[in-house]
């Protein structure tokens, strides 16, 4: 075994790199020095010098440990060693630039292996620190000199004349922070400028935080400052004084109504109107009716109710409803007591409920053709009704999961489970149970179905639809930028979604225009979506703008404009004058401050005031009973042909009857009334008014209406086998009677057709009569 080398000079301990150089008789034959270096050292073995023949490699290091290797890797095969001493001549090209080298020198005894053989090798330690000895520099090119320590005793220098290095452009490479003046600009350290500095560019961008005060910044346009914000504590003592005084209010989202579109020959499309006070919050669609729920906490149904599927239970004394399902044709409702209440067609047991189990409630409701789900609140689902396919099966749950969300298709059925994961089951002749696979870190958000198809939201703001696609129903529409989905709908053969920006869309058949969603007036939003066969809903919200809550406190000053914006003016404040054409109908109970004299109103006209009283407070001492000018009218509610300066509060004791006096004193009447009438100023708001002309106009006579009647309808078979497959509904056209469906081998018909078994919504048959 071989023990780490030690290394030394001949003479002494210390590692000896030398380059051994021919002394020529003359310059004629000098080349230049290249990198390659002699090596030499001693190699022991047991504790005593080795000697005989060993492959030796060598490798230079930029640390005495670790660090990084310099140069290639440098291998002597079959080193001759004598007496422990061997010599080697090294080339690791030129990497001696000033920094410190350590080489590392690994050996092994010759056993006729070559070089590219690694084993074997025993590496020695530590490594060497190679020092450096004296050089040699020599001109290559010199006429007058063999070795010129300055340019000024030869022509040329490297093949170059002396004038060559004197000039800047002509260097290679790069100079050390250390080597540059202290009028360079560096980019790694703060830089004083005391010049003016000019960026030109445009495309300057400048980032990091200003810590100056800004004294220096000069012509600064307000419009340029593209982003961020100015604090209160940097704005005007002026500015300050306003903003203190209001709060921001954020832009609030308040329900407005609920709208729907699509076929509508069984007025599945016409809302109800609301009470006053009352807005809906959720919609849901069946196959030809809609259903919603109001925020009292009642619902109401509209379109076909063939089967009584419009006709909404009355609640239990303190119970409300809290959601809404429609099926094909029949319907569901979920109580505040936790109870689920459902009716219409029932032909195969899809509204018959299930008692719950003890302390468990209802917590959601979902509808599908002839059947219905229900969410329970121990995170359990349950489906009844219609069952030929399978889809009322409820899949068992994996171990620590529940069901946080139900949906029904017409033969299948949904459900989202609490890790994010969605399960259909049922009728898949179309793959609409093949629920897709997520992307990684994404997970489902809610599900819905249509007819064949399904549609589920996902965490990241898409949704994914698939099934029957032969209307287009699960292409769902490419997103905007910066938008996301935030609910999904099942039509029929359409699919609807909400988007993050308030908006809807819609897409699958649009044969009744239930993909054509309706425009939003501005500031209105839509918050909510529903699917029915042919028809779609939708609840809209009106957005208020952002607004400042608190009024404004204007200091004292003067004020120009209109003065239309100006309330609760306090009459002491005003100044200037009322003309009696200003003061149209005055209340003078409305006058609760200041006060109103003849400085403010001269001349007023008494026939004003119809209502309320002035007394002498609102009067500021110059009361209405002190001599005036005062334009009155009479007992048939016409003016006097002229006026009268009456003092009201004179005696009238020397006349009956005066119509136009001078003087209150000669007369005992004014106007048909003694002169105490005068003396109370109640009795102004007595006077009649002229009478109004009747009006002119005379109601129109209302237009005729054409309402479908519901006629018997034959009431759909149940399916006796369930080897044939469900093939899609016809759908309907208007106004023409639906005849009954002779077939199914199509997924799309041209009328609409009461269903003859469950393969189909039941639509019973109607005609329409007119009504004045």
């Amino acid at each position: 075994m071989f023990r780490p080398m030690s290394l030394s000079r001949m003479a002494t301990p210390a590692l000896l790199m030398a380059a051994i150089i021919g002394c020529p008789a003359g310059a004629v034959g000098l080349q230049p020095l290249t990198s390659a270096f002699t090596y030499q050292g001693e190699l022991g073995s047991a504790g005593a010098p080795a000697s005989g023949t060993y492959d030796i490699r060598f490798r230079l290091y930029d640390a005495v440990t670790g660090g990084v290797q310099i140069g290639g890797t440098v291998c002597s095969d079959n080193l001759a060693v004598e007496a422990g001493r061997f010599s080697a001549s090294l080339d690791f090209g030129a990497v001696f630039t000033g920094q410190k080298r350590f080489l590392e020198i690994e050996v092994r005894a010759d056993t006729g292996l070559g070089c590219g053989d690694e084993s074997g090798y025993t590496v020695l330690s530590p490594r060497q620190e190679l020092t450096a000895v004296p050089n040699a520099t020599f001109a290559q090119t010199a006429g007058t000199a063999i070795a010129a320590q300055t340019a000024s005793n030869a022509t040329s220098l490297n093949g170059q004349p002396a004038s060559f290095f004197a000039n800047a452009a002509n260097l290679t490479g790069t100079l050390a922070d250390a080597r540059l003046s202290s009028n360079v600009a560096r980019l790694d350290g703060s830089q004083t400028f005391t010049g003016q500095t000019s960026f030109s560019n445009p495309a300057n961008t400048f980032s990091g935080i200003f810590s100056g005060n800004g004294a220096g910044l000069l012509n600064l346009n307000g419009a340029s400052i593209a982003a961020g914000t100015i604090t209160r504590s940097r704005m005007g003592a002026d500015v300050e004084s306003v903003l203190s005084q209001w709060t921001s209010v954020p832009p609030t989202a308040a329900p407005l109504d609920a709208i729907a579109w699509g076929f509508n020959l069984i007025n599945q499309t016409n809302v109800p109107a609301l009470p006053s006070g009352v807005t809906y919050t959720a919609v849901a669609g069946g196959g030809n009716h809609s259903l919603a729920l109001r925020s009292d906490g009642t619902v109401v149904a509209w379109g076909f109710n063939g089967f009584g599927q419009t006709n909404v239970p009355a609640l239990p004394s303190g119970v409300t409803y809290t959601a809404v399902a429609g099926g094909g044709s029949h319907s569901l409702a979920l109580r505040s007591d936790g109870t689920v209440v459902a009716w219409g067609f029932n032909n195969a047991g899809q509204t018959n409920v299930p008692a719950l189990p003890s302390g468990v409630t209802y917590t959601a409701v979902a509808g599908g053709g002839a059947h219905s789900l229900a969410l329970r609140s121990d995170g359990t689902a349950v489906a009844w009704g219609f069952n030929s396919f399978g889809q009322t099966n409820v899949p068992a749950l994996p171990s620590g999961v529940t069901y946080t969300a139900v949906a029904g298709g017409v033969f299948h059925s949904l459900a989202l489970r609490s890790d994010g994961t969605a399960v259909a089951w049922g009728d898949n002749n179309y793959g609409q149970t093949n629920v897709p696979a997520l992307p990684g870190g994404v997970t489902y958000t809610a599900v819905a179905g249509g007819v064949f198809h399904s549609l589920a939201l996902r965490s990241d703001g898409t949704v994914v639809a698939w099934g029957d696609n032969r209307s287009g129903q699960t292409n769902v529409p490419a997103l905007p930028s910066g938008v996301t989905y935030t609910a999904v709908a099942g039509g029929g053969y359409h699919s609807l979604a909400l988007r993050s920006d308030g908006t809807v869309v819609a897409w699958g058949g649009n044969d009744y225009g239930q993909t054509t969603v309706p425009a939003l007036p501005s500031g209105v939003t839509y918050t909510a979506v529903a699917g029915g066969e042919y028809h779609s809903l939708a609840l809209r919200s009106a957005v208020s703008p952002p607004r400042l809550s608190s009024p404004l406190a204007v200091a004292a000053s003067s004020f120009v404009g209109s003065g239309a914006a100006l309330t609760n003016l306090n009459a002491a404040n005003l100044t200037g004058t009322l003309a009696a054409d200003r003061i149209p109908n005055l209340d003078a109970s409305k006058i609760t401050s200041g006060a109103l004299g003849t400085a403010q109103i001269p001349d007023l006209d008494a026939s004003k005031i119809t209502t309320g009283t002035l007394d002498n407070a609102r009067t500021s001492g110059t009361n209405l009973n002190t001599p005036s000018t005062l334009v009155l009218r009479d007992d048939s509610g016409n003016f006097s042909a002229g006026t009268i300066t009456a003092n009201l509060n004179g005696n009238a004791a020397t006349a009956t009857t005066a119509t136009n006096a001078t003087n209150a004193t000669n007369a005992t009447q004014l106007n048909g009334q003694p002169a105490s009438f005068y003396t109370d100023a109640a009795n102004l708001a007595r006077w009649p008014t002229p009478a109004r002309a009747a009006p002119t106009s005379t109601p129109q006579a209302p237009w005729c209406c054409a309402t479908p009647r519901a006629t018997s309808a034959p009431v759909p078979s149940r399916r006796t086998s369930t080897a044939t497959r469900p093939r899609r509904p016809a759908r309907p056209t208007q106004p023409t009677q639906p005849t009954p469906r002779s077939s199914m081998a199509s997924p799309h018909r041209s009328t609409p057709t009461p269903r003859t078994s469950l393969a189909r919504w039941p639509m019973p048959g109607f005609r329409p009569t007119l009504c004045c």
